[in-house]
């Protein structure tokens, strides 16, 4: 690796350092104002709701493994699961994004 190239990865780095100090700033002064302090409370009611709607969706599957093919039952059954799993994998994907936003420092903690 020659002089210059060492010269263009050094600046690289400088400039992503800079820009994910950025990018942790705006993140921060984001999600301060949208949830000004998060709770044991606050998280776990969160956490409980992806927990409902996962139950919810594996209860119409076991169902449906139950419901003979083609009858009217296991076409309402059926029916169902897109909704459901669409519910479970959208709260399931907001739990994870609050982790990281917490993890990362974005979310002050709460006392309790």
């Amino acid at each position: 690796m020659n002089h210059d190239d060492e010269t263009l990865l050094k600046r690289q780095r400088q400039f992503m350092q800079l820009v994910e100090q950025d990018i942790r700033t705006a993140n921060r002064d984001a999600m301060q104002n949208a949830i000004p302090e998060l709770t044991k409370e606050s998280f776990m009611a969160l956490a409980r709701v992806v927990a409902s709607h996962r139950a919810k969706y594996l209860k119409a599957a076991v169902l449906l493994s139950k419901q003979t093919p083609g009858t009217e039952e296991e076409t309402r059954v059926l029916s169902s699961l897109p909704a459901l799993s669409k519910a479970y994998e959208v709260s399931r994907d907001a739990l994870a994004a609050l982790e990281r936003a917490i993890e990362r420092g974005y979310v002050d903690i709460g006392s309790q």
